[in-house]
């Protein structure tokens, strides 16, 4: 079995961690009955959902001997992995995208205090 990289891993975790909280929302949603915005919620589960199963797949690949025989026929070629390499500006960008954040719930939080 290869040894799987930190960023696998938290590939796996998050996108688990959106699908499973879009579930959630949807669910009650379901249960409040309103069905207005549950497609954006169902559309980024399904988003979301796409890296993990494709990880899952791997990793059952790598264990099953069947499951690999369909891996390397799907791909033609013997299985490489992609390594998880974030551009500097897709970092900066989260990074201004948080502080923004963070700035305009700090305003709100004075903002309220201040009344």
């Amino acid at each position: 079995m290869a040894k799987r990289n930190i960023s696998h891993w938290i590939i796996i975790g998050s996108s688990t961690l959106i699908v499973a909280f879009c579930v959630y929302i949807i669910y009650l949603g379901i249960q409040a009955g309103d069905r207005n915005g549950l497609w954006i919620f169902s559309a980024f589960g399904f988003l979301f959902s796409i890296p993990l199963l494709v990880s899952l797949f791997h990793i059952i690949a790598e264990k099953n001997p069947r499951f690999n025989k369909i891996y390397t026929k799907a791909t033609g070629e013997k299985p490489r992995r992609t390594p998880f390499v974030p551009h500097w500006f897709v970092m900066a960008g989260i990074f201004f995208i948080g502080l923004s954040l963070i700035f305009v719930i700090i305003k709100g939080i004075l903002a309220f205090l201040t009344r």
